[in-house]
C-alpha cells in the first residue's frame, strides 16, 4: 500500500513539474501589432546631438545607464533639475526632444534607462521585486550629489508617469520639490485610458506558472537563483529599437 501510494505521490509530482515546465516554455501570446502612433512621432526627430549615455552603479544589479541634458555650454549650476521617467519599452533617448527644450530653458535633465529598457540590465527584465525602487533611490542620490543646492523635480510621461506617481509617494519622493505626470498610464480603469489598440499580450500561463513557483522556497542545494522569465511581450514598436543610442 505503501508502494502504491509513493508511486502516486511521485506521479503526481513528475505531471506538476512538466505542467509547469510546459506553462513556461509554450504559455505565451502572439505579439500585438506595431502602434503607429507611438513610433510614428519619432521619425521626424533630430538625434545626432544626443548625448552620450553615462552609468553609475547600483548597490543592486548592473550600473544604471542614463543620458543628462545641459544648456551648452553650461552657464552656472541649475537651480532646478529635472529627473525624467520614460515609458514602457522606451529609453532615455526617447525623452530627447523634452530634455533638449528644457535644457535650453536653463534646465537640467537627468534621464535614466530604466532596468529592463535601454542599457540598463537585461531588457524587459529584473532581478526582483524592488528593484526598480532601488535603482531609483541610487540614481537620485547621485543626482543630488551633483547639484547639492537644486531643486529637485520627478517627471514620469506614459508609463513612467505611473511610476512616478508611485515614486513620488514612497520614501525617495521626499527628495522632490514636485512631481510631473505627462500623459500617464495609471492602469485601464481611469478615466484618462483609451483603449485602441492593443500595445502588449500577456503570457498568463507563464504568468501563472511564476506566481506558484514564487511561492515555492528554494535551498542552495537545489537551485542558486530562479530567473524571472519575460512575462509580457511589448509591441514591436520601433521608439525604443530604431532610436540611435538606445
Amino acid at each position: 500500500m505503501l508502494r502504491i501510494f509513493a508511486l502516486v505521490v511521485g506521479g503526481l509530482a513528475i505531471a506538476v513539474v512538466v505542467a509547469l515546465g510546459a506553462m513556461l516554455a509554450f504559455g505565451t501570446s502572439k505579439p500585438a501589432p506595431p502602434l503607429a502612433s507611438v513610433s510614428d512621432p519619432f521619425k521626424s526627430v533630430d538625434f545626432r546631438d544626443l548625448p552620450a549615455v553615462e552609468t553609475i552603479p547600483a548597490h543592486h544589479g548592473t550600473p544604471i545607464a542614463f543620458r543628462v541634458w545641459r544648456e551648452n555650454p553650461p552657464m552656472s549650476d541649475p537651480a532646478l533639475v529635472v529627473i525624467a521617467i520614460h515609458g514602457s519599452s522606451g529609453s532615455s533617448s526617447s525623452l530627447h526632444p523634452l530634455a533638449k527644450a528644457l535644457s535650453a530653458q536653463g534646465i537640467a535633465v537627468y534621464a535614466p534607462d530604466i532596468r529592463g529598457h535601454g542599457r540598463t540590465g537585461v531588457r524587459g527584465d529584473i532581478d526582483f521585486a524592488g528593484q526598480l525602487d532601488d535603482d531609483l533611490a541610487d540614481f537620485v542620490a547621485a543626482v543630488a550629489a551633483r547639484h547639492p543646492n537644486a531643486k529637485l523635480v520627478l517627471l514620469g510621461f506614459s508609463a513612467g508617469g505611473g511610476y512616478a506617481l508611485h515614486a513620488a509617494v514612497s520614501p525617495v519622493g521626499k527628495s522632490f520639490a514636485r512631481a510631473m505626470l505627462l500623459s500617464p498610464m495609471l492602469g485601464p480603469r481611469v478615466p484618462t485610458y483609451r483603449q485602441t489598440q492593443a500595445w502588449a499580450a500577456p503570457y498568463i500561463p507563464r504568468i501563472i506558472a511564476l506566481a506558484l513557483l514564487n511561492r515555492v522556497t528554494f535551498t542552495p542545494s537545489t537551485t542558486s537563483r530562479l530567473w524571472l522569465l519575460p512575462s509580457i511581450r511589448n509591441a514591436p514598436i520601433s521608439s525604443p529599437t530604431a532610436i540611435p543610442g538606445c
